[in-house]
């Protein structure tokens, strides 16, 4: 799994969540980095039927 700084934009290759940026030793700012997938699968707009 791929996590992002969001104070230094470091990228980590690790499975567990990290508390703190192993770069910058910000603690708090890391974050999963989003996949193509999951930002296509974010963009679906559920339709409704028509009347």
């Amino acid at each position: 799994m791929k996590w992002e700084c969001s104070n230094c934009q470091y990228v980590l290759n690790k499975e567990e969540f990290p508390d703190r940026c192993p770069y910058c030793g910000e603690k708090g700012t890391m974050g999963k980095v989003k996949s193509a997938q999951d930002i296509i699968d974010g963009s679906k707009v559920e339709r409704l039927p028509k009347d």
